[in-house]
């Protein structure tokens, strides 16, 4: 007799120690969606439990490609697009951001005062984890997260019109940058 990933899921639907290890067999068989859900679902009923903690977000790491977890440490980089928001952002300002990754951009944009952030995650992994983060920190009123590629988007469904602001423009420029040293705020 065989028994599915979802029917074994559900039965490990309270025991978050074997799910999360279900969760690293899904992954490794290529199932990274089930995986994924497995993972947030062992956080929710194993917050308490250091192991459930610790493989989760292990797994769950794996879906980030290694280069964002720099470019989101990169303080200059962060500090010059700080500045820049800033200098560039209004209350009527609609700021587009192709490339969520964490959602670090969207929420400077939003604390710069953009009226409203629209912004494009093709991996639904990470887009999941953005809209938690900025919901977190209390940005999901002003930001849209529409989990697609940016060219799949469809004016008036995922985007309600013309953005005054394109952030991803300067984070390519950015990162083709050798030497930091040449950057201004």
């Amino acid at each position: 007799m065989t028994i599915s990933a979802d029917s074994l899921a559900r039965q490990l639907h309270d025991k978050p120690l074997p799910l999360v290890r279900l969760a690293a067999v899904l992954w490794a068989k290529g199932k990274k969606d089930e995986a994924h859900a497995a993972c947030l679902h062992a956080l929710e009923v194993g917050a308490d439990q250091p192991e459930v903690v610790m493989l989760a977000r292990d797994l769950l790491a794996r879906s980030v490609p290694k280069w964002h977890f720099g470019i989101v440490r990169d303080q200059v980089r962060n500090d010059a697009y700080e500045a820049a928001l800033k200098r560039a952002v209004g209350p009527e300002s609609h700021v587009m951001e192709i490339g969520t990754g964490s959602g670090i951009l969207s929420m400077m944009a939003a604390r710069a005062g953009a009226g409203r952030v629209t912004t494009f995650e093709m991996n639904p992994m990470v887009a999941d984890a953005a809209r938690r983060i900025i919901a977190r920190n209390g940005h999901d009123d002003r930001i849209t997260l529409v989990a697609k590629k940016s060219s799949d988007a469809l004016v008036g469904e995922d985007v309600d019109g013309r953005a005054d602001i394109l952030e991803p423009v300067a984070e390519w420029v950015f990162g083709m940058c050798r030497d930091r040293s040449e950057i201004r705020p």
